[in-house]
């Protein structure tokens, strides 16, 4: 039996050239299926970092820790010239709220490091609400003969503005704001590493400091940008590409 002679063929080479047509456009959709993937999860990832930044400009402030303190009272009104003393004296319950202005930041508070993923938040200072007094469980005790219910009435008037200002003065203490800001920086660590997870940056570390906090990196404002400088950078090399 005579083999076919593929050289002498005339319709071989147009068939090698159609495959290889074939194979050629075959690579290039699969190489652009793979940059349209890879776009794709970039824009993804970028809105999802958008989208943090906006939530908490447009959130106004953060509960981020509570504390309720006994504050002791005691107050005394003469009565009758002189002759007679009334007194009251016990416990008032106090809560002191700290939160945080979340308004007050910006795309400079975010600190972006793309190549160690690394993100830099600064917030700013806590701010202490006005106590809030639990007199329905306050626990007061009157003394003094006689004592009527209107200067029982204006004894515990006395006592509560007494414990208002015992209050404010304990959220000034060095420990309890220490507590305050420990559980702003942990609070706020969570805030930002979960829509970082969500965008697909699995390995990024947070770190969050107060404004009148030092930086531990001295290096840090040279490493780190702003997260609207990222975005600019990523948009110029987007459009260079095109």
């Amino acid at each position: 039996m005579d083999t076919p002679d593929l050289k002498n063929d005339p319709g071989a080479a147009p068939r090698r050239t159609n495959w290889l047509v074939i194979a050629i456009v075959l690579a290039v959709l699969i190489g652009g299926a793979l940059v349209w993937r890879q776009l794709a999860e970039q824009r993804r990832r970028e809105a999802a970092l958008g989208a943090m930044v906006t939530a908490f400009q447009k959130q106004n402030s953060l509960s981020v820790f509570r504390a309720q303190v006994p504050v002791f009272v005691r107050n005394s009104q003469p009565r009758l010239f002189g002759l007679l003393t009334s007194e009251q004296i016990g416990v008032i319950p106090a809560t002191i709220e700290y939160r945080l202005d979340l308004s007050k930041l910006d795309e400079g508070s975010f600190r972006w490091n793309p190549e160690a993923q690394t993100m830099d938040l600064t917030i700013p200072p806590l701010v202490v609400g006005e106590p809030q007094l639990d007199a329905r469980r306050a626990q007061l005790v009157n003394r003094g003969i006689l004592m009527s219910g209107d200067a029982a009435m204006n004894l515990m008037r006395l006592n509560m503005n007494t414990a208002r200002d015992s209050a404010k003065r304990e959220s000034l203490n060095p420990q309890m704001v220490a507590l305050a800001r420990a559980a702003a920086r942990e609070m706020m660590t969570q805030n930002v590493a979960l829509p970082l997870r969500a965008a697909g940056y699995d390995r990024a570390r947070v770190t969050v400091r107060f404004a009148d906090e030092a930086t531990d990196d001295p290096s840090y404002i040279d490493q780190s940008r702003s997260y609207n400088e990222v975005m600019q950078e990523r948009a110029g090399q987007k459009q260079g590409t095109q």
